[in-house]
């Protein structure tokens, strides 16, 4: 699975938390500050594995908690049509 950043998709950081709007839909979510960097180190690495390597070094969270938080939030941006899951 490739994650990417729909072409489609602005995103605005204030302060660590971000707004990403469709331009296609007109969709918005807002994530904050851990969500945004989710989201980014996501987009990154394009993959859920990759940003679980990179995360785990970052937060003091277990695996599988961090995973399933990972697995959710790819769930509710592809929803949104925010982000491209190939």
């Amino acid at each position: 699975m490739i994650i990417k950043a729909h072409h489609k998709v602005l995103m605005n950081e204030i302060a660590g938390e971000s707004v990403l709007l469709s331009t296609e839909n007109d969709h918005y979510f807002t994530l904050n500050e851990s969500g945004t960097r989710m989201y980014t180190v996501l987009i990154e690495q394009g993959s859920i594995e990759g940003a679980l390597v990179v995360l785990q070094e970052e937060y003091e969270v277990e695996e599988s908690v961090l995973r399933r938080d990972l697995i959710a939030l790819v769930e509710q941006l592809r929803h949104a049509h925010l982000i491209v899951v190939e």
